[in-house]
């Protein structure tokens, strides 16, 4: 968790953030393959571990997270891994009380495409990506470039 972000979004008085997320990498974890440099990708439960951390440390910082959008979509991955990847965030993140979970699987989804932005009213988008200012301007949202949010 990137704790200066937190500290940064506290400072600037936000109350209540949503989260738009791009993970294509789950379904190369579900069809196993790894990444060039031999490291695997994340599954789908240690992403959903990363993501409620950072829900937690939001939390603690005042910061309600209200809704998450996630993009499992990947181009080259198969159609049958990013269901199985989406199942599985859709089950372990369905149970986040009070959040609003939406879990994609189609390229229409998947940042820069503003799909995620639009649907969670964005107003302004804080990324660690090229495709997070694309979607912020696809979006036509200011964009705040940030180090990275998980790692």
């Amino acid at each position: 968790v990137n704790w200066t972000v937190i500290r940064a979004l506290a400072e600037r008085g936000v109350t209540a953030v949503a989260i738009c997320t791009n993970q294509g990498g789950l379904p190369w974890h579900v069809m196993g393959v790894r990444r060039n440099d031999g490291r695997p990708y994340p599954s789908p439960e240690q992403f959903c571990i990363r993501l409620r951390c950072a829900i937690v440390a939001l939390s603690r910082a005042g910061i309600k997270v209200v809704a998450v959008r996630v993009s499992v979509y990947h181009p080259h991955a198969d159609e049958a891994a990013i269901q199985s990847a989406a199942r599985a965030v859709r089950a372990d993140l369905g149970g986040l009380a009070g959040v609003d979970v939406t879990v994609y699987t189609t390229a229409r989804a998947r940042k820069p495409q503003p799909l995620m932005l639009h649907s969670v009213g964005a107003t302004e988008y804080w990324g660690d990506s090229d495709e997070d200012g694309g979607a912020a301007q696809a979006a036509g949202v200011p964009f705040v470039r940030v180090e990275r949010f998980l790692g």
